[in-house]
């Protein structure tokens, strides 16, 4: 049976978006920021696909597209996710990916280049003119994500308490942001034990550290400096190591785009000193946007298991 309706869904640190589409309506997005990914990739599918079935009133659908995040780069086998849900929703095709290809495929389409997902985590992925992909980094906070929004709002609260205890490299700009959004420095820990997600909590301070290095604070504007060279890094490895003077086309997506003018100038620096020319290019869209695109791509088999699909047999 054919519902009509088609998903896309994007599942991040900071909650879950989507969007469905249909023939006979115009798209309409949802967002559920309290969604936490856990569990085994079809609790983490179906979890997703009912909270947005409940959120929208549609209970069936075509077909589901999603970009996940910790995969780390590989989605492992869907056909039992795809069988639960063709069971409890009619789907007769399933496409998951790592967020990392549908950042990429809605700030770029398929255009080679490099995007830097820079929001809660940072992930960056880098196809070449040969369709070659490069995966770096998205090992979450334990084993990575520097220059990602949870490091610099960590780094931004550290400055704050810093000044609070009269330490040195402390921020008195920082800690007024944080007296101001929490109530006091103690208002710091109540804020991130009550939230659904710790990491998320403290990536949220991470567009107070960037106003606060617009404004002239010296602390934030080192930290901000330091994120730079940090996606930099990741955007250079995703490149691939090429001849001096190559030049790479690279876009920044997610929350701490937001900062894209503090970062740019120090990302195209450290290439610079590198012998590499870094050309920034605006986003064409979101990873929201990429995972809508999904079931459009042609020749997807040749990403996995960046990507992987199901669908009914048909005959």
């Amino acid at each position: 049976m054919v519902s009509g309706y088609d998903l896309a869904f994007d599942i991040g640190q900071s909650g879950l978006r989507g969007i469905i589409t249909s023939t006979r309506h115009e798209p309409a997005i949802f967002r559920i920021d309290t969604y936490r990914p856990s569990g085994s990739l079809a609790d983490i599918v179906q979890g997703a696909v009912r909270a947005l079935a409940q959120a929208s009133g549609i209970s069936s659908f075509d077909a589901v597209t999603s970009g996940l995040t910790s995969v780390y780069g590989s989605v492992g086998p869907i056909d039992n996710v795809f069988g639960l849900l063709n069971d409890e929703f009619g789907v007769n095709r399933l496409i998951l990916s790592d967020d990392a290809f549908t950042s990429f495929l809605g700030a770029r389409g398929l255009t080679s280049g490099v995007v830097a997902a820079v929001g809660t985590g940072l992930v960056v992925l880098g196809i070449d003119a040969t369709g070659t992909a490069r995966r770096v980094d998205g090992m979450g906070p334990m084993a990575g994500d520097d220059g990602s929004g949870w490091w610099i709002g960590r780094r931004g609260f550290i400055a704050a308490v810093s000044a609070a205890d009269g330490r040195e490299c402390g921020s008195a700009a920082l800690l007024r942001s944080v007296i101001s959004d929490y109530g006091s420095i103690d208002g710091i820990l109540e804020h991130i034990h009550s939230s659904e997600s710790a990491i998320a909590s403290v990536a949220e301070f991470a567009m107070n550290v960037v106003n606060a290095a617009r404004s002239g604070d010296d602390v934030s504007i080192s930290i901000m400096r330091r994120a730079a060279q940090y996606i930099g890094s990741a955007i250079i490895a995703g490149a691939g190591t090429e001849p001096p003077g190559k030049r790479i086309q690279f876009s920044i997506v997610g929350g701490v785009s937001a900062g894209a003018d503090l970062l740019v100038p120090d990302i195209v620096e450290f290439a610079c000193r590198r012998g590499l020319l870094a050309v920034h290019e605006k986003p064409l869209g979101s990873a929201l946007d990429g995972a809508r695109l999904l079931g459009s791509v042609v020749g997807l088999e040749r990403f996995e298991p960046l990507v992987r699909q199901a669908s009914s047999r048909v005959g």
